[in-house]
Formats: structure tokens, sequence, C-alpha cells
């Protein structure tokens, strides 16, 4: 009696068990009549059996129906990320991804050792309900769930080695992520989503959701035989949109998208996400320690920052006190946090270094360094006639 081979009938179990998931039943490809009624059809499915906020946002999970079946051409691609409240229909559009998408997987309970082993081996459309955890906890899943979504682009590995270090092991994890959660996404993870801002449902949607077969094989079909794209090239894109970041993440659902109104739609989202992008840094907390250290520094020097960080025959190092900084409280502070410490890591974030001269905190300001930051998180301190000094 020959013997099996231990590898191959594990992965024989596997492939039964997978079979038995939705999403992942054998489909035979059917012919499409044309890629835009293909895609008409995938919209209205969406449109039944979903609730978003803006009805702008068929067209972004319309495109990356299309997208998740040829993802392989592209070299990066970015996150879909479900961000709301409960019942906003995060969850929902989770099932339609599983039901519309190749290979989806749940990874909300996954064993961290499996993690890299299982995106490896099988690439599937990761689904991640619940991704909150990741920026509320530390442990090994999280961490290396992090590793995980951190790649969105082609070529990127993750490196791993063995318990005894006898033994690297490269795992390639680049593949389709969609997540959903309540709380906004850690670290740089935001620079690599596209983030659908959810409320709660007020349509009346069907509690079962049912998917023609029909559509299933023809987005099997789409998968195998699509046309090329003979819409906007990358940098007509970049032209439009403004920014190389936010145009990498788009463009593979733009190209995927054989709808006029879905691509100026895509487009429309880009410069949105732009401009709330700007906006959240000119906002947040390391724009708001950015102009105090702006306002402090120009009091000092009784001149605007203006003058002072553009004056190039004058420079030199100014020493900040802590204190001064903190007279008054920031409004972008937690109230949980101690004002120190918060303060101090802003200003690490900054690239601005604190030191101790005697018994007092300085933070140390090479006016170039700070120039640099109030062009990109206080510009309007840079214009001519404005001083950055209060009651001046």
């Amino acid at each position: 009696m020959t013997e099996r081979d231990p590898e191959l009938e594990a992965r024989r179990k596997l492939e039964e068990k997978l079979a038995k998931l939705p999403g992942w039943e054998i489909v035979k490809p059917v012919p499409y009549s044309s890629e835009l009624d293909l895609y008409n059809w995938v919209y209205e499915t969406w449109e039944d059996h979903w609730d978003p906020p803006d009805p702008i946002y068929y067209h972004l999970t319309s495109s990356e129906t299309f997208l998740v079946r040829r993802w392989l051409e592209f070299e990066a691609m970015a996150h879909l990320f479900l961000y709301g409240p409960p019942h906003s229909g995060k969850g929902q559009a989770l099932k339609l991804f599983q039901r519309l998408a190749p290979k989806p997987l749940l990874f909300s309970s996954i064993k961290p050792a499996g993690i890299y082993q299982t995106v490896d081996s099988l690439h599937p459309t990761m689904l991640i309900d619940e991704c909150d955890r990741l920026g509320l906890e530390r442990s090994e899943y999280v961490d290396e769930m992090l590793q995980v979504l951190n790649v969105y682009e082609r070529n990127e590995f993750v490196v791993r080695a063995s318990r005894e270090g006898a033994t690297i092991r490269l795992y390639d994890v680049y593949c389709p992520k969609i997540l959903a959660g309540q709380n906004p996404l850690p670290g740089s993870l935001p620079d690599r989503t596209i983030r659908l801002d959810m409320e709660k449902n007020v349509k009346d949607i069907p509690i079962d959701i049912e998917i023609d077969d029909r559509l299933r094989g023809q987005l099997e079909f789409y998968g195998v035989k699509h046309s090329e794209h003979k819409g906007l090239s990358k940098e007509q894109l970049k032209s439009l949109i403004g920014d190389n970041r936010i145009t990498q993440l788009f463009y593979p659902l733009y190209v995927s998208c054989p709808n006029p109104k879905g691509q100026k739609a895509i487009i429309e989202l880009a410069v949105e996400q732009l401009a709330e992008r700007d906006q959240e840094e000119r906002f947040g907390a390391q724009a708001e320690v950015t102009e105090r250290i702006c306002e402090e520094l120009s009091k000092m020097v009784q001149r605007p920052v203006s003058t002072v960080l553009t004056d190039v025959t004058a420079y030199k190092t100014y020493y900040i006190e802590l204190s001064e900084l903190t007279r008054t409280p920031f409004e972008s502070m937690p109230k949980d946090k101690e004002v120190n410490r918060w303060l101090g890591w802003q200003l690490k974030k900054l690239h601005i270094k604190v030191e101790r001269v005697g018994h007092i905190r300085h933070a140390i300001v090479e006016p170039k360094i700070l120039l640099k930051k109030a062009r990109r998180y206080a510009p309007y301190l840079l214009k001519t006639g404005e001083t950055g000094v209060t009651g001046e």
C-alpha cells in the first residue's frame, strides 16, 4: 500500500473544509454581455442589500468587487476600512464581500501562529471585523496582524525566523484586505486605507443575502477575461487628485471601474480623502503643538514667525521652556493624559528635542526643522502679514 504524502493529504483536507465556507464554492465561469452590464448588476446588488450614509459608496464597493478579481495586476492596493458605530452596516458589507469576492476569509479569531502561513498559502480576500483591538492592546495576535496589514504593495514580504533562529522564512502577504471597526486605525495604517465613514442604518434591507449564481459565475469569468483600461493614466489621475499616495491608493479602483459615473465618484472620493487628511493634519495634535511653538517663538523674539523661520542670515537655535508651552491647555490632548508626557511625545513626533537646562526642561527649536513642520501643519503662519503673536 502506497503511503500518502502528509503535506498533500493536509492540503486536501484543508480544501475540503474551505469548500464548505461561503464564497469558496466552485463556480463555473459564465460569460457576460458587457463589463458595464456586469458592473450595473453588482451595483444593484450592493444597493439592494446595503445602506451606507453616502450613495457614492456603492460605486466604491462595486469597483472593489471588480478589483478583488484582478488584484494581481497592480503594484499596490489600498485596504478598505469601514468605520462607524454599531449597527451601521459594517458587518453587512463584510457579508456581501464574503459572497462576491474570491476566497473570502474572516480573520477575527485566527491564531497568531497561523496568520502568515494562511495568507502566504491562500492569498485570500482578508475580511477583518472588530479590528478595534489593533489599537487598544498589545499581544502576539495584534503585533503579527499589524505586520500583515502594513503590507499594501507587491514584493513586500514579512520576514520571520524560527524560534531557534536556524531558519528564515519570507511570507508573501500581499492580497485584498477589507477591515471594519468602531475606532480609528493605529499607526501608519490610515495611510494604507480608503476609509468609508458609516452611520446607523436608515433604509430597510433584507435580512438574508441572496446572490444569483449567474452573477458569481460572471464575476468568475471577469477575473479571467476583462478589457484593457482605456481611461486616464496614473500620471493624469495624479494631476487631478494632486497627491502621489492618494493616487496610488485609488488608481486600482479607478482602473477596475468600467462605469464613467463610478470613475467620477472614485476621483471625487480621492480628492475628498486628501482634503480630510490635510484637515486632520492642520487641526490635530501635532498641528496644535506646532502653532503653540511658533506663537512662543514669535513672542520671544518679538518678530513675526514667518520672518524668523525664513531668515537664513540670522540662523540660531532657540530654547523654549515647556512650562511656557503648557500655560494654556491643549484642545487636542485627551483628558486622561498627563500634559508633560503627552507634550513630550508630540515633540518627539515633530523631531524637536527636549533638554533639561538646569532644573528646567526646554524644547530645542531649530528654525529649519520648525519651518518644515509649519509648512505642513500651519502654512497660514508663513504668509506675509501673519505675525503669529497673540494680540499683536
